[in-house]
């Protein structure tokens, strides 16, 4: 009996003694050689223990299909306009566009639909004396693929936003289909932390500034009309994110309200590797195209939120635009 209580104060006090060396970082940071032989991360408290905000957000997807259904209504409405069909009727119900065209011009329409919107599929056809009805559809899989994308980007443009508040720990994780939970220890000033998650996101393309850039990775003065920002890229096989310098004119030539769609595809011209590709509206295509003219061979970034995501070489020829109403941009994720 003696031994084995002797055992257990051995065992208790070797346990004491590991939970002290553990603590240890909390009051005291090793130097020299002790850093290799005595842990050196403190203890970071959670909610329970340190207190602060626990959110839990939800994306409005059924805004958000409204907000499709009636960018795919304005693009097929302009579409055939420029294409010169005639429509007599045209509406639009949930995830579905009605058109009501003659009947000699449904070759027409199916072949502008197949080429500019490709991601319209015919839900039912229905003809109606002289005239022909068509509804088309947005595919249950291309719905889901939006929502996913908007959720991926919220998560995206969340965890940004606190890495510049300078949370310690934070939990910013997708919940659901299209929940948000973030939870940020220690935050003193709640209403602070709501505005800066809350606030709308600014999207823009700015030009890369060439010209003044190696002066100022120097450490140089950055020049009046120009911003030095960092632009994020990411190790596909590390996981690893780096930041890097990057010197972008301060003026932006385009913004997201030109954007009819952008989310990240993999396949196509770029064997099998993810890239960007951004939609842009009737007003946006043009402005792209000129910019895109006028700017060969310089580099076109992508910002969110003051920080760049990718800062492409604009093709010498630029990309070709497809008659009419939108143009897409694509660009390889080259990290």
């Amino acid at each position: 009996m003696f031994k084995s209580v002797k055992l257990r104060f051995i065992l208790i006090g070797i346990l004491v003694a590991v939970s002290i060396v553990f603590c240890l970082p909390n009051i005291y940071q090793p130097k020299g050689a002790l850093k290799k032989y005595l842990p050196a991360e403190k203890m970071h408290l959670g909610l329970d223990l340190k207190g602060g905000m626990h959110l839990l957000l939800e994306l409005d997807t059924a805004k958000l299909m409204e907000n499709m259904v009636q960018r795919k209504f304005d693009a097929l409405k302009n579409a055939m306009i420029d294409e010169g069909i005639a429509f007599l009727g045209l509406d639009k119900k949930e995830h579905s566009i009605l058109v009501t065209i003659r009947p000699h011009q449904r070759d027409k329409l199916y072949n502008l639909v197949g080429t500019r919107l490709p991601e319209l599929k015919v839900g039912g056809t229905h003809a109606e004396g002289d005239a022909f009805r068509l509804e088309f559809l947005l595919p249950d899989t291309e719905m889901a693929g939006i929502k996913q994308n908007a959720t991926d980007q919220a998560l995206e443009t969340i965890r940004n936003r606190i890495d510049q508040f300078g949370v310690t720990e934070p939990v910013v994780v997708k919940q659901g289909e299209n929940q948000i939970l973030v939870q940020l220890p220690g935050v003193k000033d709640p209403q602070r932390a709501l505005d800066l998650i809350g606030k709308t996101a600014q999207l823009e393309f700015r030009l890369v500034d060439e010209e003044n850039s190696s002066m100022a990775y120097r450490g140089g003065a950055v020049p009046e009309g120009s911003q030095l920002l960092m632009e994020k890229r990411g190790n596909r096989e590390t996981g690893v994110t780096v930041a890097t310098p990057i010197l972008l004119k301060k003026q932006s030539i385009l913004t997201g309200d030109l954007l009819t769609d952008a989310r990240v595809k993999v396949g196509g011209e770029f064997n099998n590797e993810p890239y960007v590709a951004i939609e842009f509206n009737s007003e946006g295509a043009r402005i792209f195209d000129r910019i895109t003219g006028e700017n060969k061979g310089k580099r076109l970034a992508i910002v969110l939120d003051d920080v760049v995501y990718s800062a492409p070489v604009i093709p010498n020829p630029p990309p070709p635009l497809p008659s009419g109403s939108h143009s897409t941009f694509e660009e390889v994720d080259r990290a």
